[in-house]
């Protein structure tokens, strides 16, 4: 069995690959080297996906006061490795939330996906997620759909399918993805962590080395239904990188609501 010591010599590894371009690690963990790089080296206060100002404090109020009171039900239900339930969303709309675990085809490169269908004054919204994942990661996922319905709720739109696929450095330049993960920011992250988090954001998230700066505050302080043990000895080296990822883009998106938009 590996060691913690170990795994973190290995996470180690994995962040001095980021700052040598030209070493391979072979062509899965290449990309996914590539992404998390990309998402180290990003400004998220400069993305072109941020919501505006007064969108994102409209976001973070329909968080606080429709979602959260309703994420202990929700994270009950993840327990299970497949399930169909009936959620409340919003006050009159009901979501159909299914969970499997999918591991053929696309496999683990889909997280899940949301669908919203007007038939006439009928509309049908569901959910599914992709239960092979850490249940950390299904609880992003989740997050991340319900963050789509929000925003159809919001603007009065609907987005036929949505899809989660792990690839969060695009999401920076697309204004419906990156909304739905202002949803798991918000979610995964309180403001009066943040807000200390945020004080060194500069400092310690915008230089060169700060994957392993993001990567501790990231897992130390985010709410631990979204937490994913990175260190798992049983977690292959591509999935370490995913969740490694998806840890450092989600703070550094929190962090960059907290300045832009002081939430």
């Amino acid at each position: 069995m590996q060691s913690k010591e170990f795994l973190t010599s290995e996470l180690s590894h994995l962040f001095r690959a980021i700052q040598s371009p030209s070493k391979s690690f072979g062509l899965g963990l290449d990309r996914r080297i590539h992404e998390l790089r990309t998402v180290v080296s990003a400004d998220y206060r400069e993305a072109s996906g941020l919501p505006s100002h007064a969108f994102a404090r409209e976001l973070a109020g329909m968080v606080e006061t429709q979602l959260k009171p309703r994420s202990r039900i929700w994270s009950s239900m993840l327990n299970s490795r497949r399930f169909s339930r009936a959620l409340e969303i919003f006050d009159a709309e009901r979501v159909i939330v299914k969970g499997a675990p999918y591991v053929h085809g696309a496999g683990l490169e889909l997280w899940g996906f949301s669908f919203k269908l007007r038939r006439g004054k009928a509309v049908r919204s569901g959910i599914f997620l992709n239960t092979a994942h850490a249940a950390g990661a299904i609880a992003t996922t989740l997050a991340h759909e319900i963050g789509h319905l929000v925003q159809s709720y919001i603007l009065y739109q609907n987005q036929p399918i949505a899809l989660l696929d792990g690839t969060f450095a695009e999401h920076l330049d697309q204004q419906s993805e990156l909304f739905a993960d202002c949803v798991v920011s918000l979610m995964a992250y309180d403001r009066s962590v943040v807000r200390n988090i945020g004080v060194r954001y500069e400092a310690s998230l915008l230089k060169q080395n700060s994957a392993a700066d993001a990567a501790r505050y990231g897992y130390a302080e985010i709410c631990p239904e979204f937490r994913v043990d990175i260190f798992s000895s049983g977690m292959p080296a591509e999935c370490r990188l995913r969740y490694l990822t998806s840890l450092v883009h989600y703070l550094k998106l929190r962090c960059a609501l907290f300045h832009t938009a002081g939430i």
